[in-house]
């Protein structure tokens, strides 16, 4: 990988755009059964898949916001779980940890409480968490305006559909459209939209480090009504982060394995920071971005990197410029 060397985090030698290697290889029984499963499996998932996008889009036009919200939740749970499933993903080992002890269970039974309006902060690595997510929350996910002075402040709401669609597609919103995320937040309380998914990295990487969060993302104007924010830390094996892989080659692979190791650490509500208090200076707004930082990457033990999203856009630059000129390398 010294052709990539330019893109490893200096402190570490970490390359966190690249797939982490395997840890456990299948054997080849595992291997041709899996291969044997990706046509049913195909089947079912358009099937689920056609079903949760109708479902959606009828009980979105539910005037009654308590009920187009017990509708939408039902059915994205079931919908969410059952694609989840079909991918590999049979247990999710979901669990409340503390950022100072997260190999100590504290609860089997996180994201209870979580309401309308809070505000979720995770790390990012791949579609499928944004299909946990939605499973266990039905939440509003905020496709972050990653450029300009608006950067990391300005965004616009998504459905999970939306927000897997930007992921795959690496698209930015169109900024003409977007909003300050205190008013999509504000929106979310008001119209029973369910909690607020913010991925302030922006860009996924293979889950082993927590890369730089986007400046602004936690803004005066999103602190001064003392929102309630909850962490929670995703870590999956090798196959499943969404990095340089194409689409079409990663849902491949993540259907022809027949297992796939996922784990989800929610940090208990007493050891997310505090929000600070007014008059909300750059100075507190910075020292409140790098503790849930922190916080977020104790609970896997990760490390904080410093390559961030100009730095992915480069290494994906060199990489598609590689591949094209027949460096192809299968990941």
């Amino acid at each position: 990988m010294e052709r990539y060397a330019k893109w490893k985090d200096p402190g570490t030698g970490i390359h966190p755009f690249l797939e982490s290697p395997k840890k456990n290889k299948p054997n080849s029984a595992e291997v041709i059964f899996g291969y044997l499963l990706v046509f049913p499996r195909l089947i079912f998932l358009v099937v689920t898949a056609l079903w949760l996008g109708i479902t959606t889009a009828l009980f979105s036009l539910v005037p009654i916001p308590p009920l187009r919200r017990l509708l939408l939740r039902y059915s994205q749970a079931i919908g969410c779980r059952a694609v989840l499933f079909l991918l590999g993903f049979h247990f999710i080992d979901s669990r409340i940890v503390s950022p100072r002890q997260p190999s100590k269970r504290i609860s089997d039974s996180p994201g209870k409480g979580i309401g309308s309006g809070e505000i979720i902060i995770s790390n990012y690595t791949s579609y499928v968490q944004i299909l946990y997510l939605a499973f266990r929350f039905s939440p509003t996910f905020v496709s972050l305006v990653r450029s300009g002075d608006k950067a990391g402040e300005y965004g616009y709401p998504r459905n999970f559909f939306g927000a897997i669609l930007d992921l795959i597609h690496d698209r930015e919103p169109d900024i003409s459209k977007c909003i300050p995320i205190h008013q999509i937040v504000a929106n979310a309380k008001r119209n029973s939209n369910g909690p607020v998914v913010i991925f302030p990295e922006a860009t996924t990487s293979n889950g082993q480090m927590i890369l730089p969060f986007l400046p602004s993302v936690f803004s005066p104007n999103l602190l001064r009504n003392g929102p309630k924010f909850h962490l929670i830390s995703f870590k999956f094996d090798s196959d499943v982060p969404f990095v340089v892989s194409t689409f079409r080659r990663h849902f491949f692979r993540l259907l022809s394995t027949l297992n796939h190791s996922s784990q989800v650490r929610f940090c208990t509500r007493e050891e997310v920071p505090n929000v600070p208090t007014a008059p909300f200076t750059t100075e507190q707004t910075n020292a409140f971005s790098a503790e849930i930082a922190k916080t977020l990457a104790l609970l896997f033990h990760m490390i904080q990197s410093s390559l961030g999203l100009t730095q992915k856009s480069e290494f994906i630059t060199y990489f598609v410029e590689r591949e094209s000129k027949g460096h192809r390398k299968t990941l």
